[in-house]
């Protein structure tokens, strides 16, 4: 039996629109400011 709620996916197109929304927003965020808004790290918002 399962507990709660499931992990939510987040997909990557789903991140890529949170991203373009907070660039568009903030007229500019940096790389850090993006991966901390997102949860993530740095290496997934610059994909290396």
């Amino acid at each position: 039996m399962q507990k709660g709620k499931p992990a939510k996916k987040y997909s990557q197109a789903g991140r890529l629109h949170d991203i373009i929304r907070l660039i568009e927003a903030r007229h500019g965020i940096t790389i850090e400011e993006l991966a901390e808004e997102g949860g993530v790290n740095r290496r997934t918002i610059t994909g290396t």
